[in-house]
């Protein structure tokens, strides 16, 4: 969520609106069927990789930005009480 207070910006001529336009440059890895090693969290995507999932010569970058980003940003609580299955039992037919 991107929020702050556009009353703090000049003020336009009149007849003129505003338009915002948001840019995000990031990746999504969620629990998708369809998504590489789904249920980990590793192997992070970064932007010089080659392909997803990356070879093993390739690693997530260890230089002192991408290390800022994994301690302040990366962060997620696990309780351990995930889904122990996600198939669907469909009920029997009549």
């Amino acid at each position: 969520m991107l929020d702050f207070d556009a009353a703090r910006l000049p003020a336009l001529s009149d007849g003129w609106q505003r338009d915002y336009f948001f840019y995000a440059n990031g990746f999504v890895k969620d629990m998708d069927f369809y998504e590489a090693d789904a249920l980990t969290v590793h192997p992070l995507p970064f932007h010089a990789m080659k392909n997803y999932p990356y070879p093993q010569e390739q690693h997530f970058p260890d230089d002192p930005q991408a290390v800022e980003y994994q301690l302040n940003y990366n962060t997620r609580y696990q309780s351990g009480n995930g889904v122990s299955s996600y198939r669907f039992e469909f009920p029997e037919q009549k």
